[in-house]
């Protein structure tokens, strides 16, 4: 019958045909598009939650800071597996304090609260005698923890230190810098700070908040004149006003660097106390191209300074004493660099120091056939007297000035090991690190 049409019916029938099949097929077979994303509360923007592969980099916002009462973050439930707390200052949650839990057998667990002022200890931890500290706080009263409890660790109210900066004939020093080294806290744990700051003003007053119970150390510096340690004990809620810092003018050094080998001056070396890595009102001195410096404002009794230069091994050179001098004058020699060696020259021990959370300073390691190792001294060792002098109550700066000193002098040291002391003699050697 389709044979028998006219030719042009049969190309219109068969051209409606070949359109059928595709618009059969659109209606027949399902839609393999994926589904539009959609948007509501819990889903941010356009976003899913199986984000596409591009959408994996972006950054999220990050959450608001959370509050004690109404954390963001709701804490789990407490279940068999833990026994969970808060550490709380006010109505803000604290972040990275350091929670102990002490049991009734004197074993200490030890853990921190995460960014929501969480923490956690294993569920046979219930019962323990628990405490929270963070140095812009203190310490909090000791809590019980039970698994039925809301276990809320609450830090005390914050305190500061206020008071006046003073030159050596009374009159106040309009800028001076402030930096706070350490707090000891009332559980006697000692933390560094580090947290530092130029003040200006007329009247040479500085304030400091945020500063939770402990005692304080503290250094000032100005223009001219040396750091002076300042030990201020702050009480919870209280801001201590009455601190008075009086900074005296410190001695000149002044000196020449040269080169070793030609004794030919070196221009454009830096030098700078040692120790004073950290930022100071004591700024470094560059060298002339007539190798020149000079350095206004350096300590009373023994210092020692570091001298670099791209082109020769830094090096450090201690034992200065300018022995009541108001000027002291030095010369400098540096070793030309080699490739492949060491980059700092200096006369010590061979023996490496680190400060420890009771206030000890204590020996990391020691350099293999170094003085130190020589004469006896091990790892762990708590460094306890130099030269007849305690250093109680000193940092690891003013320790290592101690024991450093120029080549082939000799140093009395005394070290508690274990329970017991052990005296030792070290003869100085320059060693190349």
């Amino acid at each position: 019958m389709f044979a028998r049409l006219p030719p042009w019916l049969r190309i219109a029938l068969l051209s409606v045909g070949l359109l059928f099949v595709p618009a059969a097929a659109w209606f027949l077979v399902p839609d393999t598009e994926p589904p539009r994303r959609a948007t509501g509360p819990n889903v941010q923007g356009d976003r899913s939650f199986f984000p596409r592969e591009d959408e994996l980099a972006e950054e999220e916002e990050e959450p608001a800071e959370p509050r004690a009462g109404g954390l963001e973050v709701e804490p789990e439930p407490p279940s068999e597996e833990s026994i969970r707390g808060t550490v709380v200052a006010g109505e803000r949650v604290i972040p990275n304090a350091r929670v102990t839990c002490k049991r009734p057998g004197g074993e200490q667990l030890e853990t921190s609260s995460m960014g929501n002022g969480q923490f956690s200890f294993p569920a046979d931890a219930e019962g323990c005698l628990a405490v929270a500290s963070s140095p812009g706080y203190g310490v909090t009263a000791a809590v019980t923890l039970r698994r039925t409890d809301d276990n809320r660790l609450e830090l005390p109210a914050q305190g500061g230190i206020a008071g006046v900066v003073q030159d050596d004939r009374g009159f106040p020093l309009e800028k001076f810098f402030v930096e706070i080294d350490h707090v000891v806290l009332p559980d006697g744990t000692r933390t560094p700070h580090g947290l530092s700051r130029v003040f200006n003003d007329a009247e040479g007053r500085f304030t400091l908040e945020n500063m939770g119970a402990g005692r304080w150390t503290i250094l000032f510096s100005a223009a001219g004149r040396p750091p002076t340690k300042v030990e201020v004990a702050v009480e919870a809620g209280v801001v201590t006003d009455d601190v008075r810092v009086r900074l005296d003018r410190g001695a000149t050094l002044v000196g020449t660097v040269v080169d070793r080998e030609t004794k030919r001056p070196i221009g454009g070396a830096m030098v700078r106390l040692d120790g004073s890595a950290r930022e100071s009102a004591i700024e470094p001195a560059t060298t002339s191209p007539g190798g020149e410096f000079r350095i206004e404002g350096v300590p009373p009794g023994v210092f020692g300074i570091e001298v670099q230069h791209a082109d020769y091994l830094n090096r450090i050179v201690s034992g200065i004493d300018t022995k009541g001098q108001r000027q002291h004058r030095i010369t400098v020699d540096l070793a030309p660099a080699s490739d492949g060696g060491g980059r700092l020259e200096m006369s010590g021990i061979g023996a490496s120091l680190n400060g420890d959370a009771e206030g000890n300073v204590r020996v990391v390691g020691v350099r293999e056939g170094g003085p130190a190792e020589k004469s006896g001294m091990l790892a762990e060792d708590v460094i306890a007297v130099v030269d007849g002098r305690s250093v109680a109550g000193l940092g690891v700066q003013e320790v290592v000035q101690l024991l450093r000193g120029p080549e082939g002098t000799e140093v009395s040291v005394s070290v508690r090991r274990g329970d017991g002391a052990v005296q030792m003699i070290i003869v100085r050697e320059m060693m190349v690190h």
